[in-house]
């Protein structure tokens, strides 16, 4: 969200994206072997996402952060530098997206979509990013969180 503010100062438009997602053994295969259990057992974990749509010669393309260079190694998706008018990966793959309305604010509008989307297995969801976060932090030998 700090992202989208630079690239407004510099004159550029911009679209705040939430997409909402699933952590599956389909589309997350990379995770290791405790959490695709976890997956197995109880099933997907919902979550969200928020990228950026960046507006750059007279064309809309996709901004995200992504998961840390470091993490490349372990098959998770990262995006190694920014090329103007070149779509960036994502670092999930979105089932739904919301443009976040301009005037809204960014975490206010995170935190509704947290409440519809993820609801009563936010507990759950909170415990899988925990130890996705541990997990990955061991690897790469960093404290790396997804947000």
């Amino acid at each position: 969200m700090l992202l989208q503010g630079l690239y407004e100062e510099f004159g550029l438009g911009t679209m705040l994206i939430c997409g909402l997602h699933e952590f599956s053994q389909a589309s997350h295969p990379w995770l290791p072997a405790h959490l695709l259990e976890d997956l197995e057992r109880n099933g997907p974990v919902r979550d969200v996402a928020m990228f950026l749509r960046l507006h750059t010669n007279g064309d809309w393309m996709t901004i995200d952060a992504t998961w840390p260079l470091a993490a490349a190694h372990l098959g998770l998706p990262v995006n190694e530098r920014f090329e103007e008018n070149h779509e960036m990966t994502l670092a999930c793959d979105p089932d739904e997206v919301h443009h976040v309305p301009p005037q809204a604010d960014p975490e206010e509008f995170e935190q509704i979509m947290i409440e519809r989307y993820i609801g009563d297995t936010l507990a759950r969801r909170n415990r899988f990013i925990d130890d996705l976060g541990a997990w990955l932090a061991r690897e790469i030998g960093t404290s790396s969180t997804h947000s």
